[in-house]
């Protein structure tokens, strides 16, 4: 029987990658296995579930490792995804340039995911970690980069009607 396993692939977030999930597996005590493979562009880790076989009764208990590692990959998104995405949405949809964008960037950041009132990054968040979720109920190899591009897009219209709020 095969185990129960997550890659992750990713170009640009390889710092701090592994050790998150590392940090993961220690603070949360999951029973998972973490390989790192750096294959020229291509960065990929493996997580596996230990203890975990592709068997009925484990398939909740593998939907909440998920959960905890879809809510892992969320955080690093919000950490070093999201700040970009923002500047190339002033950039080509409100037409500022790089400057004004990072200045702006720099003046509502704080409102954008501190905003207690609405609770704004809360509702960023619970839409990327459903993404993760779902993706992952039928996957069992997530592309950053691929995934943000074609699979995130309730999160990236909520980030978007955030911005036109800012």
């Amino acid at each position: 029987m095969d185990t129960y396993y997550v890659d992750v692939i990713t170009e640009g977030y390889k710092d701090g990658l592994y050790k998150r999930l590392q940090s993961l597996r220690t603070k949360e005590g999951l029973p998972i296995e973490l390989y790192e493979l750096n294959n020229g562009a291509n960065y990929l880790v493996r997580c596996v579930y230990a203890n975990l076989k592709r068997q009925e009764q484990d398939r909740l208990l593998a939907r909440i490792y998920n959960y905890y590692f879809a809510s892992t990959l969320a955080e690093i998104i919000f950490q070093t995804w999201e700040e970009a995405y923002i500047k190339k949405i002033l950039v080509k949809e409100y037409k500022m340039d790089k400057d004004d964008a990072e200045r702006l960037i720099e003046q509502s950041w704080f409102r954008l995911n501190k905003d207690e009132e609405t609770y704004l990054p809360e509702t960023r968040k619970h839409a990327l970690v459903k993404a993760i979720l779902e993706f992952l109920d039928s996957h069992n190899r997530l592309n950053i980069e691929g995934f943000l591009n074609f699979r995130a897009n309730l999160y990236k219209c909520e980030l978007k009607k955030q911005i036109a709020q800012a």
